[in-house]
């Protein structure tokens, strides 16, 4: 095989796979593979996992601070206190994924679960092991939406034709049985807890003022009627009365 000289593209001869017209690194597809491909690669997987590890690595005095946690809180508060450059990692698996499947054409359909089962076992031993988030609970479903993955993906490799053995459909109606249920299954387990741990009663009393006064606003501005009249008008958050001694429009909060 021709060994390709330096900064030459490896795809270069192969066509596009959004537009199977286009060759690859030849004409626009060149310019928008340079100008916007090449930064938000460089930006995306590179620059943020490590700006993200540096910034809460050098300031793990000020992750306690009002103000630091405010403006990036966001990116370790879920962790524990030595885990805080979790969020690095999980960019760094997520761009991992997506190159597994960016070069997916390339390796072929088994290489790539191949690929793709790896990395999620590799995830999911490090979540098992590290245990890096606060919370137990956000820990298990993680890891558990990762062996749901797992099971998937290996799942699906066996509807990949390898070796002499044909599938029956029978097989084929049951793996896809199986795997609809495996991913049912956490969908279901996954709501509940969020159902369980979320403060109805405090959301309710924070968002139901909120929203009596914008619907009561609504109701002022858009529902006026445009002459005097006596007549009462409901609305869902209340009742919209004409006095006949003020011809502007009162509102009582029911």
């Amino acid at each position: 095989q021709q060994t390709l000289p330096p900064y030459e593209a490896a795809a270069a001869g192969s066509f596009w796979v959004y537009d199977m017209q286009q060759q690859c690194f030849f004409g626009y597809h060149k310019w928008w593979a340079c100008g916007l491909g090449l930064p938000l690669l460089t930006l995306l997987c590179f620059a943020m996992p490590i700006a993200i590890a540096a910034g809460t690595l050098f300031n793990r005095r000020r992750l306690t601070n009002p103000v630091f946690m405010r403006t990036y809180g966001f990116l370790y508060v879920s962790y524990r206190r030595s885990c805080c450059w979790w969020e690095a990692l999980s960019v760094v698996q997520v761009g991992l994924l997506v190159a597994i499947s960016v070069f997916g054409y390339t390796l072929g359909a088994f290489y790539q679960a191949l690929c793709m089962n790896a990395s999620l076992a590799l995830s999911g031993f490090l979540l098992l092991v590290v245990r890096p988030h606060v919370h137990d609970l956000v820990s298990r479903v993680n890891l558990l939406s990762m062996g749901c993955l797992f099971v998937t993906s290996y799942a699906a490799m066996s509807f990949l034709h390898i070796g002499t053995i044909p599938e029956s459909s029978a097989y084929k109606v049951t793996m896809g049985v199986v795997i609809l249920s495996v991913n049912a299954v956490f969908v279901v387990w996954g709501v509940y807890q969020v159902v369980r741990v979320v403060d109805w009663q405090g959301m309710k009393a924070k968002v139901w003022p909120i929203a009596k006064r914008f619907f009561g606003r609504c109701n002022i501005s858009c529902c006026r009627p445009t002459a005097p009249s006596r007549k009462r008008l409901v609305w869902p958050f209340g009742i919209l009365v004409r006095s006949p001694k003020d011809p502007q429009l009162s509102t009582s909060v029911v």
